[in-house]
């Protein structure tokens, strides 16, 4: 009976459990997934924490199924009135090319009316590609849309585009192949995220919600 309070009271507290994570390849790249579910584990070890790459269009459906418990995500994303979003990592966007580009041997910055004319290949998040036409004053021709971040410099190693990729990408990915270049002007700003329910009932995931934004541990 004791064995059988004590579990039940570990449980209560957050100490037992499973806890689903979501997370697009951005959250991965920037360390912040890395960072969180260690610190996680470390102070809840009988929670078992498992985290998948899932399509970002995907995470808001699944998290408010319940079939992922905490999502990682790059912003914007469109999120329901039943989630949150906390943002825990700040970023720019720069532009990956061709080693053989002409703009890759440029010193400097890539303004974006250079860009004019290029075939795009656009990852999830197309916040960049989008902000990049807007200053450039045209149209992207947009000729792959192959899904992760990994896919899309794979895509521009072997020649088929451009693309408008996070920054972090530069101090983490050494791609055969693809040369990354700052875009001139402002910084185009885009933010990686925890997303979770509002109104979360699992003990276990409370305290790694608690966690990720500083809340105080209840």
């Amino acid at each position: 009976f004791e064995r059988t309070l004590n579990v039940g009271q570990r449980a209560g507290r957050g100490e037992l459990g499973r806890i689903h994570i979501g997370y697009v390849g951005s959250a991965a790249f920037s360390g912040i997934l890395q960072k969180q579910l260690r610190a996680f584990r470390k102070s809840r070890p009988h929670v078992l924490v498992q985290a998948t790459e899932h399509p970002m269009g995907e995470l808001p459906a699944l998290l408010e199924e319940g079939r992922v418990d905490v999502a990682f995500i790059r912003l914007p994303v469109d999120l329901p009135p039943s989630l949150r979003a906390h943002v825990l990592v700040r970023d720019a966007f720069c532009v990956a090319l061709p080693a053989e580009h002409p703009l890759a041997a440029v010193s400097g910055s890539v303004k974006a009316r250079s860009l004019t004319g290029e075939n795009f290949v656009v990852p999830e998040q197309d916040l960049g590609t989008r902000e990049v036409a807007r200053r450039g004053r045209f149209s992207p021709r947009i000729v792959s849309a192959p899904g992760t971040l990994l896919a899309v410099l794979t895509q521009v190693s072997v020649g088929v585009g451009v693309a408008i990729v996070p920054n972090l990408l530069t101090r983490v990915v050494n791609l055969p192949n693809v040369v990354f270049k700052t875009l001139a002007g402002e910084p185009i700003v885009s933010e990686v995220a925890a997303v979770y329910r509002k109104f979360e009932h699992s003990p276990a995931t409370k305290k790694l919600i608690a966690q990720i934004t500083g809340a105080p541990d209840q």
